[in-house]
């Protein structure tokens, strides 16, 4: 289990074969089915087993009684401890059972209301909004880990991811507005000039809900009533349409960091816009942002680096800014940002964040008041 869950986190569920599984543990393929019947039963026991782990640390640390403080150490700590294990449910969830999603989707709501319980107690001044609103961010902080893969030591992750959740304990939803500015966000399609692009959008979307794996060519037509041979003329097959999404989604991202650091010359100004500018893309075209973060493993060699390159220049760019502006050391600052970004990526994506007024500025505040109000540590 310990073998699959590095494999599946690092390479996607879909591109690890029991053959490598077996080969990781040090065992031929046929011994492995004296435990397991199958990848998916493996998938499905590693979810299980480190999802209840974490359950049992948040509950645990969570009795009454707890501090602020000690609750964000345990809770910090199951993250390092776990880090395979966010990127593994956000990305692989779908090949599971119905039953068995539900069952995941069910601890993870228990480690939720646990979290957000021990703040309805300790701060009981706080509405059900806020409650809420810092239980889910709280969660999201737990991801970092596993979607910004750091290099510092686990002492210090654990030490700055912990103290990133303590802040977040205390902040209030605010929708106060975007600063001023002089260029609007770009979308990143324009399905009114072509039938390419409505293609696109439509992939987009598929992919999203329900994984590249599960999409055929014909599923992408039927959704923008074109027949599967009349998509060979805009797209060879189902992994180009696949490349050119992840260098829109790399080009759209990269053109709007240039157009928030030519709004201003004040660092913490541009922190503020930037934030702004990225809430409003990851909820206007969250599948876009769905698929940039879920869907790598499924790129060509080349064209999987190149998008991990950028990924890691885009983060890396967030910790010089707010290094700049905090005085504080690049680590820290990478563990702000990475903490920021998981925040804004995962309650982007909840129901109700498209039609409710004034969420993008609530998500952009909140991770501007964290990255100014953080206490960091080396």
């Amino acid at each position: 289990m310990q073998v699959a869950a590095s494999a599946f986190s690092r390479r996607g569920y879909q591109q690890i074969t029991l053959k490598d599984i077996a080969a990781g543990a040090g065992i031929s393929a046929p011994a492995l089915y004296k435990h397991f019947t199958g990848k998916g039963e493996i998938l499905q026991a590693v979810i299980d087993s480190e999802l209840t782990d974490v359950c049992h640390v948040v509950t645990q640390a969570g009795q009454p009684g707890a501090s602020d403080a000690d609750f964000a150490e345990r809770l910090a700590q199951s993250a390092v401890e776990h880090r395979d294990l966010w990127i593994i449910v956000h990305r692989d969830l779908q090949n599971l059972s119905d039953d068995a999603q539900a069952a995941t989707r069910a601890q993870l709501r228990t480690i939720q209301e646990t979290i957000r319980h021990h703040l309805a107690v300790s701060r009981p001044d706080a509405g059900p909004d806020d409650l809420d609103l810092r239980a889910r961010a709280a969660v999201a902080c737990l991801a970092a880990p596993s979607e910004y893969p750091q290099k510092n030591t686990d002492t210090a992750l654990i030490r700055n991811i912990a103290a990133a959740v303590s802040t977040i304990f205390t902040l209030h939803r605010r929708t106060d507005p975007a600063p001023d500015m002089r260029t609007a966000p770009l979308p990143p399609f324009q399905p009114q000039v072509s039938r390419r692009e409505r293609l696109l959008v439509a992939a987009a979307q598929l992919f999203a809900m329900h994984g590249y794996d599960a999409v055929s060519l014909a599923d992408i037509g039927e959704a923008v009533g074109m027949s599967g041979p009349s998509i060979y003329s805009h797209f060879d097959t189902k992994s180009e349409i696949l490349e050119t999404l992840m260098r829109r989604a790399v080009g759209w991202i990269e053109f709007d960091r240039g157009l928030a650091f030519s709004e201003s010359t004040d660092p913490a100004e541009v922190v503020t816009i930037w934030l702004h500018r990225y809430a409003q893309m990851a909820i206007s075209h969250h599948s876009l942002f769905v698929i940039y973060t879920n869907e790598g493993p499924h790129l060509p060699d080349s064209d999987r680096r190149w998008v991990e390159r950028s990924h890691r220049d885009y983060v890396q760019s967030w910790a010089t800014l707010i290094a700049d502006v905090r005085g504080c050391k690049d680590v820290s600052a990478r563990i702000l940002a990475s903490c920021a970004l998981s925040i804004i990526n995962e309650l982007s994506g909840h129901p109700r964040a498209p039609a409710e007024p004034g969420y993008g500025e609530v998500l952009a505040n909140l991770t501007a008041d964290l990255v100014r109000s953080t206490s960091t540590s080396p």
